[in-house]
């Protein structure tokens, strides 16, 4: 599933990932971390104590439990 946005790539070899930025990704999102962790991937977030305080709900919507 690929999101819609504007993305780019952060190569690093086979642990290489993108990163989507645009408005209303959060369902989306949410659906690709639940295919992830059902199929046995481990999904974690990293994000900034400013941006957790900003968009506590884009968080739970969009990550569920995942460590954040």
């Amino acid at each position: 599933m690929k999101l819609e946005g504007d993305s780019f790539e952060v190569g690093l070899g086979n642990r290489s990932y993108d990163i989507v930025i645009g408005r209303g990704l959060s369902a989306r999102l949410r659906q690709k971390v639940d295919n992830l962790r059902s199929s046995g991937h481990p999904v974690a977030a990293v994000v900034d104590s400013g941006f957790a305080s900003a968009q506590p709900d884009f968080l739970e919507d969009s990550l569920g439990d995942a460590p954040k």
